[in-house]
């Protein structure tokens, strides 16, 4: 090879080959017809996932079950008590209320929403192949982070992600800002908020963006000031759209007090000791620490033959924990590269502000889903290289050592990207294919259904009771049908320590009632049932009758039984 010719550089002969056909091939394609295909196919591929349970079904539960005692007419914190946000519950209650108690149609609801929601941000941001590829990937990953299933993470992830995908866009060009675009950045941003308040973070890095965005590209000499004013304004008003709605709910209901006493109050003052408190450090931790991708833990396993059903250690791998923060470090890098260096500053705080509450298991799942997103997006830079090598005089590059460098390091860090996420995506349909008898209906459901069974077996045909199963299995409630006995669906330590007075008072007003406690239960490991709920346990030995099977029965509903 001749040492002055240039690295990289293609003979027009063999760029005639196969690769520069398929470049053009791949050039020619219509890609918003393309993107279209691509949502119906995710939606495809996320019906199959949808009954999956891998962990974590209680809090599920727990939204089914207060949602569907919302659409009976019950008061969402005044009745039952629960210390998250009302979003997850009040979609779920409408969902319920349309087309009954079913876990199919709420598991499909959330699958419905993240196709049409993806599918407006692909118009939006015209990211038409990036954002239907992001969809048929989250559709073959989400279980593994619960985002097949009716949480406020998953919720939140949804929204999280097309209000990014849309601000992305404006800031690097693709699209041209308008009123119509800000709008659906502030619905988004506020309904990630409504599922998970954590998310009003990432949405003040969104502001800002946008606001440095509107004042660079509009100098002060050339701006209206009333053009200005409508942008933000536009912004602030749909981010308060959902919270004026959810105001007005809380306040028709007289419930805010008991919102914002447990949603609020609780999660600060209470929740805080044992799950840690939500601190603002956490932000600037992961900012100057690259989003802590030197951290051991997400290269400890390298092996390919990674584990898609131990969620344990799931994060714990080059393939994941590690290529998450890859991939959007890299795509950083790229904007900066090509001078967008106020879109790469703000997709890199949104990533950090994303990282502020946890950084691994279904928490994590819009970091995740924003990683699926940058995935792709790396992977259009490595087609952009493609194309100037094989489609622009074969010369993969400019003349300059600089932008050699700069495309050499392109490409070497976007085909690892591009690899690693490759793999990831094909274990997991290795192991959809080969496990598929665990995402069934009956392989994930037939546990409740047998637990709830049970219940109603003891009612006697007794129409009003009412059950409890602690310390946490809210799945009996769903599945049974039988309203919870105290406004205490669960009680762990958190809700034990301010509550099981109450609790102890609801159950002593109640005529039939059916508990079930599981009093050598540890919740995390170190909180011990038969401690922290000591006062409760001894008030059921006292005033209720126990059944051999384990069940704490009313003493009416014993002698109801009896007779």
């Amino acid at each position: 090879m001749n040492k002055t010719q240039p690295i990289f550089q293609i003979q027009p002969k063999k760029v005639s080959g196969f690769l520069k056909r398929l470049l053009v091939k791949i050039d020619s394609i219509n890609e918003e017809k393309s993107g279209s295909f691509l949502i119906i196919l995710s939606f495809i591929i996320g019906f199959f996932t949808i009954y999956v349970t891998l962990y974590n079904a209680a809090d599920e539960s727990d939204v089914l079950t207060l949602g569907s005692l919302i659409s009976k007419g019950y008061i969402l914190y005044n009745d039952y008590f629960s210390h998250h946000f009302p979003l997850p519950y009040i979609w779920t209650s409408i969902i319920i209320k349309l087309f009954g108690s079913s876990i199919q149609v709420a598991r499909l609801s959330i699958l419905i929403l993240r196709v049409l929601i993806f599918y407006i941000a692909m118009r939006l941001s015209k990211y038409y192949i990036v954002i239907g590829l992001t969809s048929v990937s989250w559709s073959l990953l989400s279980y593994l982070y619960l985002g097949n299933m009716v949480l406020y993470d998953s919720l939140s992830a949804i929204f999280n992600t097309a209000a990014i995908v849309v601000t992305i866009a404006i800031l690097t060009s693709n699209i041209k800002d308008s009123l119509g675009r800000y709008f659906f950045i502030g619905i988004t941003s506020s309904l990630s908020v409504f599922s998970d308040p954590t998310k009003a973070f990432p949405f003040i890095v969104l502001f800002i963006g946008l606001f440095v965005y509107i004042l660079k590209t509009n100098p002060y000499k050339k701006l209206y000031p009333q053009q200005l004013v409508y942008k933000l304004l536009i912004l602030v008003f749909s981010f308060s759209l959902v919270g004026i709605f959810f105001l007005v709910y809380l306040l028709a209901t007289s419930s805010f007090d008991n919102f914002f006493k447990d949603a609020v109050l609780f999660n600060y003052h209470t929740y805080s000791k044992y799950a840690g408190s939500f601190e603002v450090k956490n932000l600037f931790k992961q900012f100057f620490s690259l989003l802590d991708i030197f951290n051991r833990a997400w290269s400890k396993n390298v092996s390919p033959l990674i584990r898609m059903d131990n969620f344990l250690e799931l994060d714990f791998s080059i393939y994941t924990g590690f290529l998450y923060r890859f991939s959007i470090l890299t795509l950083v890098l790229f904007l900066i590269s090509n001078k967008n260096f106020l879109a790469g500053l703000i997709l890199y705080m949104y990533a950090a502000t994303n990282l502020m509450r946890a950084n691994r298991l279904f928490h994590s799942s819009s970091f995740v889903l924003l990683a699926i997103f940058t995935t792709f997006m790396v992977l259009g830079y490595l087609m952009q290289v493609f194309r100037k090598g094989y489609l622009n005089h074969g010369n993969f590059s400019n003349k300059t050592i600089h932008n050699k460098l700069i495309q050499i390091v392109r490409l070497v860090a976007s085909s690892l990207v591009f690899l690693l996420f490759l793999w990831l995506n094909f274990r997991s349909c290795q192991f959809i294919i080969n496990n598929s008898e665990k995402f069934t209906y009956n392989y994930n459901f037939s546990n409740p259904i047998n637990s709830s069974s049970q219940f109603i077996a003891l009612t006697c045909g007794a129409e009003d009771v009412k059950i409890l199963s602690y310390p946490l299995n809210p799945q009996v409630y769903f599945w049974s049908g039988l309203e919870p006995a105290s406004s205490q669906i669960f009680l762990l330590p958190w809700n034990a320590e301010l509550y099981q007075s109450l609790v102890i008072k609801e159950l002593s007003n109640q005529k039939n009632v059916i508990i079930v406690v599981d009093q050598e239960a540890v919740v995390w490991g170190k909180y011990k049932f038969q401690e922290y709920a000591s006062n409760l346990i001894n008030f059921l030995n006292e005033n209720y009758v126990y059944l051999p099977s384990g069940y704490y029965v009313s003493t009416s509903l014993y002698k109801l039984c009896s007779e």
